[in-house]
């Protein structure tokens, strides 16, 4: 999506009804408001529910 601030984020996007449900991880807060802000302004969605965590995604992360 070319979002700087989504860089490194694993978010997984639901929807039902008109509700979007945000989880995953971001890397900042900025990253957390910008990816409810687009979730926010895209057509037909009337609620957002933040379910998101800032910090490393465990999709990223190095074990060993």
């Amino acid at each position: 999506m070319g979002e700087d601030l989504l860089k490194g984020s694993n978010i997984n996007v639901d929807s039902d009804d008109h509700v979007v449900t945000l989880k995953g991880t971001v890397m900042t807060p900025a990253g957390r408001t910008r990816a409810v802000a687009i979730a926010k302004g895209t057509k037909g969605v009337k609620r957002v529910i933040d379910n998101l965590t800032i910090g490393p995604s465990s999709k990223n992360q190095v074990i060993g």
